[in-house]
């Protein structure tokens, strides 16, 4: 069987992304970390039904800042050949004892090559019930240096729909 290439020349050179869907995934990250504490002031109990759905933030935070964090180094690459663009600071990065601000692009690129993945966790509440912090650190090796980077969330979010969605 032979099989024909189509090319669609008019598109955007590269590979193309549903904004929905990536608005979409950024939307229920954010959404995570912000319903968070409210989850955990509603929290009556380890045998409340809603304690289940509390066990799920952790796994899919990690689904989409992969997720997202690989459509985001995409896109950055495509805009990096169109436009020089300022670095946005969305967090803190550690590497040989000099702590120096975590741009988008490096921050898509310490998610994606993380080694571990931490969250950072309250206080208990009254209940004795913590919540996830909108902030999390991703830690790593570089050659032979050891490297974290803490990334605030809500700017994660914030920064990558103003620079890679709003168009």
């Amino acid at each position: 069987m032979k099989l024909n290439k189509i090319s669609k020349p008019d598109e955007e050179r590269g590979w193309s992304f549903d904004q929905a869907k990536v608005r979409t995934d950024l939307f229920h990250l954010l959404s995570i970390f912000l319903a968070e504490k409210q989850l955990a002031d509603e929290l009556t109990g380890t045998d409340d039904p809603l304690w289940i759905l509390a066990s799920l933030g952790e796994p899919e935070t990690t689904r989409l800042l992969i997720s997202t964090a690989i459509v985001g180094r995409v896109l950055d690459d495509k805009r990096r050949r169109e436009e020089h663009r300022e670095e946005i600071t969305v967090g803190k990065l550690l590497m040989n004892d000099a702590v120096t601000n975590l741009s988008m692009r490096e921050a898509f690129n310490k998610i994606i090559h993380a080694v571990e993945f931490s969250l950072f966790m309250s206080e208990p509440n009254e209940r004795g019930f913590c919540y996830l912090a909108p902030m999390i650190e991703v830690s790593g090796t570089l050659g032979r240096n050891q490297w974290s980077a803490e990334i605030d969330i809500i700017e994660y979010v914030r920064q990558f729909q103003r620079v890679f969605l709003s168009e």
